[in-house]
């Protein structure tokens, strides 16, 4: 049987060559030669018509599961009526404590934690408790705070109307949802929310924003602080969390603040000293996989392409850098944490892209050579982290880097007799500032991403919907998306199946 090879470029879009494009800008000699040789389009990655970005996690999912959300519930009170969140609520009543809602406070993607915030907050005024208090995490550069600003006004506007709701402490992503094994990090997040153990204390919200905002610090590395009123300085744990009280984590992301989260309800996992708390209730938005008794509304897609794989007896293999392992294992998978039957891992230590793409792109060749797998997936995540730092040189680099080892990697599965498919979940690279201003935008985008398939019997040949013949795919009307990808891989290895949606683009 025929092994098929997927190669992930992270961060990866197509957009006309412009001055701050910097998949234009690289000299990519070898990707230019599979463009001109193999069937390539351009794939939509706003697979429903959304008018966000996807990031890596809907990426991921849209590409293994042909859909974008494990949770499809929207942000009514249907999501919150289960027993699990009511008990929560329940208990703050009954013992007369503080509820703690825990979770993002922006808009920026597909994830709207703002409006399921505003949702948790309607709910719990009927119950009519004593105190609840907000502890937000924040995302986004040097350029986010105008609309986290604007996100924290709106939010403390709806708040005021209540009289028993404050925000208690803004974090940065970087510490509160750190995805890289840095607990150290995770600590800091977790000790304000515990014990108000920080060394930044503000009177509000503003003044954090407006406080590391003024010394150049990106908002996702705002470092972990407390907010504590005048009238409250006295009483030093006023804010933080107490034996009775209650801990909703309401972010909607599948794996989003999992170290934080393992903190409290698998402690013996955590790698830091953890508090122990009495008779506390926790429950969160979606499943992270953690304990049965406290999560709700937890939903996996039915079948995804790693399933399907699994149950036709073949082999497949996923190779990936740490800080994307979710993005290729659990959200690749629909929301299943655990490997299907000859699902083979393997995990790659994040350093500089150089090494990154020569570890990865050696153990995709060796896999090859072995044929000891039917289905090779990788995911190459330096070209997204090189854009999110908004240096347009450094992408640059990036991207010329890798070029030179897809070369090694498409020569290979030629020779051997398989099919390479290299395409990307989300752009990022190729918009690297805003023109108009010169200054960095360095965010996933709506832009088309890269389809190309190699395979020897199709060289020379274009793809029905695709009359084109060239490298710059911008010129392409986009007409699939990335929920085609599944079928396609599917239909190359020779099984057929109508359990996914989507339809192969061959």
């Amino acid at each position: 049987m025929p092994c098929v090879v997927l190669l992930i470029i992270d961060g990866y879009g197509v957009a006309p060559a412009s001055s701050v494009n910097a998949v234009a800008l690289a000299k990519t000699p070898y990707l230019h030669k599979l463009l001109n040789r193999y069937p390539s389009l351009p794939l939509k990655v706003n697979v429903n018509n959304e008018s966000f970005s996807l990031g890596c996690a809907s990426g991921h999912m849209a590409i293994g599961a042909s859909k974008t959300q494990i949770n499809s519930a929207n942000t009514d009170a249907n999501l919150f009526i289960k027993d699990e969140f009511l008990n929560t609520l329940k208990h703050a009543k009954k013992h007369n404590s503080t509820l703690h809602l825990i979770g993002y406070l922006h808009q920026e993607d597909e994830y709207n934690d703002l409006e399921y915030l505003y949702t948790v907050l309607r709910i719990t005024q009927k119950y009519n408790l004593n105190k609840i208090l907000i502890h937000g995490v924040l995302e986004g550069d040097y350029n986010a705070y105008s609309k986290i600003i604007q996100s924290i006004n709106n939010l403390s506007s709806e708040i005021a109307k209540t009289g028993n709701t404050k925000i208690a402490s803004l974090s940065g992503s970087w510490y509160a949802d750190d995805t890289q094994g840095y607990w150290q990090r995770t600590e800091k997040e977790y000790n304000i929310i515990v014990s108000e153990n920080s060394k930044y204390v503000f009177s509000n919200p503003l003044e954090i924003l407006n406080n590391f905002q003024s010394q150049n610090i990106a908002a996702h590395q705002i470092h972990p602080s407390v907010i504590i009123n005048s009238h409250s300085t006295s009483h030093p744990k006023t804010h933080a969390i107490h034996d009775n009280d209650s801990i909703i984590f309401f972010n909607s992301k599948p794996g989003s603040l999992r170290n934080l989260i393992t903190a409290f309800v698998n402690q013996s996992e955590a790698k830091f000293l953890t508090y122990t708390f009495k008779n506390v209730s926790i429950a969160t938005l979606i499943n992270h996989n953690l304990t049965n008794n406290t999560e709700f509304t937890a939903k996996s897609l039915n079948q995804s392409l790693g399933k399907i794989i699994s149950y036709n007896n073949l082999s497949q293999l996923r190779i990936t850098t740490t800080d994307a392992y979710p993005y290729l294992t659990y959200f690749f998978n629909g929301g299943v944490k655990e490997a299907y039957p000859n699902e083979h891992r393997l995990l790659i230590n994040m350093q500089s892209a150089i090494h990154e793409t020569k570890e990865i792109s050696k153990h995709i060749i060796k896999a090859i050579e072995k044929q000891e797998y039917h289905f090779i997936v990788a995911n190459l995540s330096c070209v997204d982290r090189a854009a999110h730092s908004g240096v347009l040189k450094n992408t640059i680099q990036t991207i010329e880097i890798i070029d030179k080892y897809i070369d090694y990697i498409a020569e290979c599965a030629l020779i051997n007799g398989a099919s390479l498919i290299i395409t990307s979940d989300h752009g990022n690279s190729e918009n690297i500032m805003n023109i108009s201003t010169d200054i960095s935008d360095p965010k996933h985008t709506t832009n088309p991403v890269p389809f190309i398939l190699v395979n020897k019997n199709l060289e020379g040949k274009n793809l029905e919907e695709c009359e084109y013949s060239g490298h710059d795919l911008s010129l392409v009307q986009p007409k699939r998306n990335l929920t085609d990808i599944a079928p396609t891989i599917l239909k190359l290895l020779d099984i057929s199946s109508n359990e996914i949606p989507g339809v192969s683009i061959i």
